[in-house]
């Protein structure tokens, strides 16, 4: 599936988010190239875009001018929890596209260059812990966290003053 997208703008958008979803019920893991100068955001979820109420899962690539790259998790109700930041310059390109994979398995969120599964890995975290976390918040509607996360759908944008085109790679 290839998407050509225009510049995402400042803010969360989520009827760019409909338009670029794909069902990943399927899969533990998801290989992609993107071509961007910088904000290549990836939202991993159960419920589709257009009607999220449960936690998800943000992955920034290249954030920040293209510098730094993270995984959030969070919902719509409360504030994200972050996962470790770390510096990755240049890591997208605005002339080339540039592979990654994403895997979900276990509990844990990896990301990685390249189109093999599993190597590469520059960024990772566990789901459990940031369970944990959020288990020490009060949250207002009671929710459960003791159970893995469940990803159904992938949307893809850009953000932040970034235009770009991904090609999404079947299975």
């Amino acid at each position: 599936m290839e998407y050509t997208l225009s510049d995402g703008g400042w803010a969360f958008d989520r009827c760019q988010l409909y338009r670029n979803t794909v069902d990943v019920s399927t899969r533990s893991n998801v290989t992609f190239q993107v071509k961007a100068k910088n904000d290549a955001h990836i939202l991993l979820s159960e419920e589709h875009p257009n009607n999220m109420t449960s936690d998800y899962v943000e992955i920034v690539l290249g954030g920040w001018d293209n510098s730094k790259s993270i995984i959030r998790v969070g919902n719509m109700i409360e504030e994200q929890i972050y996962g470790g930041m770390v510096q990755t310059s240049h890591l997208l390109s605005a002339d080339n596209f540039r592979a990654f994979w994403i895997s979900w398995a276990h509990s844990v969120i990896q990301v990685g260059k390249g189109l093999s599964v599993g190597e590469n890995m520059f960024m990772a975290k566990n789901y459990n812990s940031v369970q944990q976390q959020i288990e020490c918040q009060k949250h207002p509607m009671g929710k459960d966290y003791t159970s893995p996360i469940s990803i159904i759908y992938m949307s893809v944008w850009n953000g932040f003053g970034s235009s770009g085109s991904w090609i999404i790679l079947p299975h």
